[in-house]
């Protein structure tokens, strides 16, 4: 009934047993929606790279054990396990830029500034599904194949933190059917989902629901409502929309004169600001290591290039309070897909690393690769490769800011980052293509 999402599969479910889930499926329903989702699959088919070689390349890559079209490493625990809780804020279109309007974003300049920032982070692709999947489960975007299309199971943060005796929690401002989120989570170990259904209908705003200061003062409320019963440990994922349009700025926050888009930017900064305001005064606060990335960035800022780079390149900040003196900027690429293993880490907790990333504490990665619907694309410190699928490459200087396309002069470079982009997409087409249904 919500207005940003139609019926899915989804919708009917509502706890973590697969088989109650599929009770209120009613057949024919789901016999139409395969119908579609098979002829859907085929049109939206990647095919960039050999499957058995580019498995065979991304395994190497990234130190994994394939079987069949699974992979992982097993992690062994660390000699010291933090049992610390985990807060994963994905910030609406916030690519790097913003922090250069400090009179807009002083909350998020200031977070960066007691943290372990890289600058150089890249989201997985334009749209929030791909930056869900990177950030909570260490998958990259596969071109125009949506992750959540068909609810299939994936190893990641949520389930390797319940499986050590976390809680696991996902908020979000609007209808959590909307891309069919609420099921996929569901059906990957999230234990509870907070979204439009919770809050009374009298603070929503448009059809992306609540603004983001009320989503972060209910979940706070929840999260420490949840502690306070039993004292276990939590993952927690927030989802925030206000820096999407519609721009809906609330009567009651009162930004600096400007554009639109100048005034939810503030906004947005200031809700972030509100939750950290709030977190602090709670007892779980000193105990928890807060991740803060753009789910994917904003083409709207210095276009230098058609396809944009802004629009992938986004914050990355790891935030644990009473270790501000280990503040620090991390000059190395990295992308959305390191998270979970970096999370891990920090935990020192045993875990199996199905992920496409790296420890960014331990790992210095070389490059990143990422797509949109039309185009992948793979950066170091210093080139920008795109492969437009039209037959159109480039290399770009970006750390130059440099317009020209330097790609006659780097043939050899172009091609070891066209190598790793296009086996690395491919690679997580066939493992997730792989995944069993339900």
């Amino acid at each position: 009934m919500a207005i940003k999402a139609p019926i899915k599969i989804g919708t009917a479910y509502f706890c973590n047993n697969a088989f109650l889930n599929q009770l209120g499926l009613n057949p024919v329903f789901v016999f139409l929606k395969t119908t579609m989702e098979m002829s859907r699959d085929k049109r939206d088919a990647v095919a960039v790279a050999d499957p058995a070689e580019a498995l065979t390349y991304s395994a190497d890559y990234f130190g994994r054990t394939v079987e069949g079209k699974t992979w992982a490493t097993f992690v062994d625990s660390a000699e010291v396990v933090r049992r610390k809780n985990v807060v994963l804020i994905l910030l609406e279109s916030c690519n790097v830029q913003l922090l250069e309007w400090e009179d807009r974003t002083p909350n998020l300049n200031a977070i960066v500034r007691k943290s372990v920032y890289f600058p150089r982070a890249f989201s997985a692709g334009i749209h929030t599904m791909n930056g869900i999947l990177a950030s909570m489960f260490g998958f990259p975007a596969e071109m125009e194949a949506h992750p959540f299309r068909n609810i299939r199971r994936y190893t990641g943060l949520p389930s390797e933190l319940r499986r050590n005796g976390y809680r696991t929690l996902y908020f979000t401002t609007h209808d959590d059917q909307f891309d069919n989120i609420g099921g996929f989570m569901l059906n990957s170990d999230i234990e509870q989902i907070f979204a439009q259904k919770d809050y009374p209908m009298s603070e929503v705003r448009s059809n992306l629901g609540v603004p983001d200061d009320y989503m972060f003062g209910y979940a706070v409320d929840k999260i420490s409502e949840l502690w306070e019963g039993d004292g276990k440990p939590f993952f927690a994922t927030l989802l925030t929309a206000s820096n999407h349009q519609p721009y809906i700025v609330p009567e009651y926050f009162t930004p600096k004169d400007g554009t639109v888009k100048e005034q939810i930017v503030e906004y947005s900064d200031w809700a972030l600001g509100q939750f950290f305001a709030k977190a602090e005064q709670q007892p779980w606060y000193g105990n928890t290591i807060f991740v803060l990335v753009g789910d994917h960035g904003a083409w709207r800022f210095n276009n230098l290039y058609d396809v944009s780079l802004t629009h992938h390149q986004v914050p990355l900040v790891f935030y644990e309070p009473g270790l501000e003196h280990e503040a620090r900027v991390m000059p190395s690429v990295a992308a959305q897909t390191d998270i979970m293993p970096t999370v891990m880490g920090r935990l020192g907790l045993a875990y199996r690393d199905e992920s496409f990333g790296f420890d960014l504490y331990k790992h210095c990665r070389d490059m990143v690769c990422f797509s949109s619907d039309d185009s992948y694309s793979c950066v170091d410190s210093v080139h920008y490769y795109v492969n437009r699928l039209d037959g159109r490459v480039s290399l770009y200087n970006y750390a130059a800011e440099s317009p020209v396309d330097s790609i006659d002069f780097y043939r050899d470079k172009a091609a070891r980052m066209d190598e790793f982009a296009r086996n690395v997409i491919q690679a997580a087409y066939e493992l997730t293509m792989g995944k069993e249904l339900f």
